[in-house]
């Protein structure tokens, strides 16, 4: 391993605060050796961006150079296989979460019992939720917008409805709360 000061010639840096970096990849070892530089800290820092780009670069080549050889182990017929696959499976997947809900329209009436929001972070974000009294049972009904029906106002109507008034609620969707699918909202009266 080499070491190497960098600014050998300079006086007026301050030698006490140094960091070490890792550079000088050679691109030919997937598990890229490091030549050690010793820097000092300003400078490492301002070339940080530099160093995190080089590796960036090194990484996709990698990725790039083990795509192009597992598609020339595999062959071009069953390239076209995992394509189409691929293909089919994100229509279905774009389908489940869109077109298939429109097969299941329901209307509910009864009481607005409770109205939240939940916050899902990362994963779905903020939900908006109606628990409404429908005879003796209580059904909870979500409230997102809906893009195939032009609904993209569902934080106005959340804050319209009113808790404890009768409404009327036209929803699409199933109602599989086991697995956090609930009937969609797309018109109330109240």
């Amino acid at each position: 391993m080499k070491v190497h000061n960098a600014n050998s010639n300079d006086k007026k840096i301050n030698h006490e605060v140094e960091s070490n970096f890792r550079i000088g990849l050679r691109p030919h070892d997937f598990f890229m050796s490091f030549t050690v530089f010793k820097v000092p800290a300003d400078y490492a820092c301002r070339h940080l961006l530099d160093i995190m780009r080089v590796l960036g670069a090194i990484l996709m080549n990698k990725i790039k150079q083990w795509i192009n050889s597992f598609f020339e182990k595999v062959g071009p017929k069953v390239m076209k296989i995992i394509f189409v696959t691929v293909f089919i499976l994100a229509i279905l997947f774009i389908g489940m979460a869109t077109v298939i809900p429109e097969l299941n329209h329901k209307t509910y009436q009864g009481v607005v019992v409770e109205k939240y929001k939940e916050n899902h972070g990362l994963t779905t974000g903020t939900s908006r939720f109606i628990v409404l009294k429908h005879g003796k049972e209580t059904i909870k009904i979500q409230n997102d917008d809906i893009l195939l029906h032009g609904k993209f106002n569902s934080q106005s109507i959340q804050e319209d409805i009113v808790e404890g008034k009768k409404a009327e609620i036209k929803t699409i969707g199933f109602n599989f709360p086991r697995i956090g699918f609930y009937p969609n909202l797309y018109q109330i009266k109240q």
